[in-house]
């Protein structure tokens, strides 16, 4: 008598952790994609289903309105974008050193396509969620004045009594015409060499004025 085979198909269980992570991030990459292409309002919860190929169910039991989705989205950029900044900065470095490195990044960041649409769906929906643009101006370029304003005071080199003051008119010096040209201007590119000259002659004036080096 043949004997059949009766071997059972192992039982599927639960996705594991990273299975659930990555699923989590494809999400959060296409509703990127689609907020920025529409903008808020006319972005649809369907599109992001069907690019991330998702369920409603399993969207709506991580993110029970658009508004939440959109959230997310803009806190995740932001916190990549904070550890980036954060890794360019380094208390151990000269300031001039550091300076460089921070603004490199800094324009790097600043002047991303995707940074600058992102910038834009914020702002038209700013009167819609105030909160929204709050949270993205604290988590964002605010907590970058801070961050610098930290590494600054840490130096010994730095002479200035209010280093958030200082941070901040850095900053402004690197990238401040720049980006409203960027903003008002789709077309605009700010070229390696231009890069370079501004950043370094903001190193000049700020070290001048607010070090023991300059």
């Amino acid at each position: 008598m043949s004997v059949k085979n009766c071997t059972k198909r192992a039982p599927k269980g639960r996705p594991r952790a990273d299975e659930v992570q990555a699923r989590a991030e494809k999400l959060l990459d296409v509703a990127t994609e689609v907020f920025l292409e529409s903008g808020f309002e006319r972005a649809k919860v369907a599109d992001i289903v069907r690019r991330a190929g998702a369920s409603k169910s399993s969207i709506y039991s991580r993110y029970p309105t658009k508004k939440a989705l959109f959230e997310a989205v803009i806190s995740r950029k932001i916190t990549q974008l904070d550890q980036q900044m954060a890794d360019s900065l380094s208390s151990s470095q000269s300031i001039p050193v550091m300076l460089k490195s921070f603004g490199l990044s800094l324009f790097e960041t600043v002047f991303s396509l995707e940074l600058r649409s992102l910038f834009k769906v914020v702002i038209s929906e700013a009167s819609s969620f105030p909160e929204l643009a709050e949270n993205f101006w604290q988590a964002g370029p605010k907590y970058t004045v801070y961050a610098l304003a930290a590494v600054l005071s840490d130096n010994q080199d730095f002479t200035a009594d209010n280093s958030v003051q200082a941070a901040d008119f850095f900053i402004s010096m690197c990238i401040g015409t720049p980006l409203l040209k960027a903003n008002l201007r789709p077309d605009f590119i700010f070229s390696e060499e231009e890069i370079h000259t501004r950043l370094n002659h903001a190193i000049d004036i700020f070290t001048s004025v607010y070090t023991s080096v300059g």
